[in-house]
């Protein structure tokens, strides 16, 4: 028995000490790192990962390819997919485009037929035609290309929360706002000015020059009392994380941001010059400008209070834990490099340009030679390129020089999960197999040991040749005062089911 047991600890070991090495070896994987250079005029501008196809951008003017065939697409636009159809379009003999949708299977399920069309949200998408005067008219459609909502709107938008901002011209040309629900019945008046999409069951929208707040039964949460700057949706702007930036002017005419919760209840002082649009990973940067007009930014958390202090010159929110700010160097130069959540440097400022985090990289320049970084700080395509980006969801990247284009796998890159339909790299599936295999080990020593309990009382404990006991082992879980009695382990006293024969809690034979 000891030998079986010690077959099985030393299989727990093996596998233990394994697992490293194969997510080692997964890591080296970005050594591999190979450029594809494109025989095809135009700059790669995204991709279509349902169906493989490669978007080339040449001006206004796009052509698609298909990177396992090379075979050129026939369409002049092809959107990404949502909800698992995608807009395409082709110009017709007088050059004017006309819009359908296809499947993950590059057939056509809705015909190009409409003059506008954007993607689905919530099973239903707004598309146009021009009637005889040439005026776009917008209505909706289901996913196998029902007319649900007629055309008969001169505007429209997303469904978001079950409700879609629609609009009208009146008799006197002046714009009028309200809501439709999925059937198109007219549950919010069309009676406002500009508006937005509903997020945590409210959104914004204008009434005589000022924007506040309605719920989904149009009745008004936030006054009408924020200012635009300009163009309505510069400063309003959706819930995110329970918070929304607001927006008013001060007596000297200056901007002033802060933010609101969803009761209308002012958490951040309107003092800041800037302010993110949304709280990311719980924090937002904002910015103020000091006595000599310059810009510093930090970070607020969701309570209102500075967690990174306002000394950086530029920042953006966070993606991937990390953030990307600037700031001048002793000559004068501002440069970049990235933070974590807690305001540490984590990549130093070295970088004359950088981006955001997308699927664990990041494109930088030095002396305006881009490449690509991990998030531990390490170039993994050189800083040798005009120029850098990503592609759609970030499975490819690409990279310029000259005339030139070439494009790679993103090797952190992960299939979206079903369930989160996030698309972030996660633990190797190999890693996942060990931590089985090392489960099921515990498992079969787990019961070979209160085996020996229950046939010789207390197990000894069996250490491997070469190996000692863990120091400062702490002692048996015993909790303080423990009961005693039959219905409760006489070793540590965990309460009994009756009728049970183990502890299920030491693993003690009862008698």
């Amino acid at each position: 028995m000891k030998r079986l047991v010690c077959m099985v600890l030393t299989l727990l070991l093996v596998l233990s000490l394994s697992s490293p090495a194969l997510a080692a070896e997964e890591a080296d994987a970005t050594d591999e790192i190979k450029i594809t250079w494109l025989s095809v005029p135009g700059e790669p501008s995204n991709y279509i990962d349902e169906l493989g196809w490669l978007e080339l951008s040449n001006g206004f003017d796009y052509t698609y390819m298909d990177l396992a065939t090379g075979a050129m697409q026939e369409y002049d636009y092809v959107d990404s997919f949502s909800e698992g159809l995608a807009r395409v379009g082709k110009g017709d003999a007088d050059w004017n485009m006309k819009l359908g949708y296809i499947n993950t299977s590059g057939e056509v399920v809705i015909p190009l037929q409409y003059d506008f069309a954007v993607n689905f949200s919530e099973g239903l998408a707004w598309v146009g035609k021009r009637d005889a005067d040439w005026n776009m008219k917008y209505g909706y459609i289901n996913t196998v290309g029902e007319v649900v909502v007629p055309l008969e709107y001169d505007d429209a938008s997303d469904f978001s929360d079950g409700m879609a901002m629609v609009g009208k011209r009146d008799a006197d040309g002046n714009w009028k706002y309200g809501y439709i629900n999925t059937s198109g019945e007219v549950v919010i008046p069309l009676q406002y000015g500009n508006s937005g999409d509903f997020s945590d069951g409210l959104t914004w929208t204008v009434k005589n020059g000022k924007y506040g707040y309605i719920n989904t039964s149009g009745e008004i949460v936030v006054p009408f009392e924020y200012d635009c700057n300009h163009f309505t949706f510069y400063a309003a702007v959706n819930f995110s994380e329970g918070l929304a930036r607001v927006s008013k002017y001060d007596a000297n005419g200056n901007m002033k941001y802060g933010y609101i919760n969803t009761s209308g209840e002012v958490v951040v002082p309107l003092e800041y010059n800037d302010a993110a649009v949304n709280f990311s990973e719980g924090l937002a940067f904002v910015g103020k400008r000091d006595a000599d007009g310059n810009w510093k930014y930090g970070y607020i958390n969701t309570s209102g209070e500075v967690v990174i202090p306002l000394q950086y010159d530029f920042a953006v929110n966070f993606s991937e834990g990390l953030a990307c700010v600037r700031k001048r160097d002793a000559d004068g130069n501002r440069k970049s490099g990235y933070i974590n959540t807690s305001g540490e440097i984590v990549i130093p400022l070295q970088y004359d340009e950088a981006s955001v985090f997308s699927e664990g990289l990041a494109w930088v320049a030095e002396s305006w030679k881009h490449g690509f970084i991990n998030t531990d700080g390490d170039v993994v395509v050189p800083l040798e390129y005009y120029d850098a980006g990503y592609l759609g969801s970030s499975r490819y990247c690409w990279v310029n020089k000259g005339t030139s284009y070439g494009i790679f796998e993103n090797p952190y890159y992960t299939e979206p999960d079903s369930e989160t339909d996030s698309g972030h790299s996660g633990p190797s599936p190999v890693i996942f197999v060990v931590i089985g295999l090392i489960i099921v080990a515990t498992a079969v020593a787990a019961v070979i040991l209160m085996k020996q309990k229950a046939s010789r009382g207390k197990a000894p404990v069996t250490v491997l040749p070469g190996e000692s006991p863990a120091p400062n082992a702490p002692p048996a879980f015993k909790p303080a005062g423990a009961a005693s009695g039959p219905n409760f382990c006489p070793n540590c006293g965990a309460k009994l089911e009756p009728g049970v024969k183990f502890c299920p809690n030491c693993g003690k034979a009862l008698k």
